[in-house]
């Protein structure tokens, strides 16, 4: 589910359930205010607290940027 409030940010359940194989996960910020000068994807717990920068792709045409996931978690924006 994605948070209502100032953070792009989903919960993917049961935490910590890994893949096989790793998701890509697409995050839009076509919604917000001011596009980040550098989107990135992070692994986050419930306070926010980033414990992982994940590599990401950028795509400025779509306004959204994708990261490859190894496991459930929360993940978020972090400019």
């Amino acid at each position: 589910s994605t948070s209502a409030s100032q953070h792009v940010k989903v919960d993917f359940q049961p935490e910590g359930l890994r893949f096989r194989y790793p998701a890509v996960l697409k995050l839009s910020y076509a919604h917000c205010p001011t596009a980040p000068l550098l989107p990135r994807i992070v692994y986050v717990n419930n306070l926010l607290s980033i414990l992982e920068v994940l590599p990401a792709l950028n795509d400025i045409w779509s306004k959204s940027a994708s990261a490859r996931l190894y496991h459930f978690s929360g993940y978020a924006f972090a400019d």
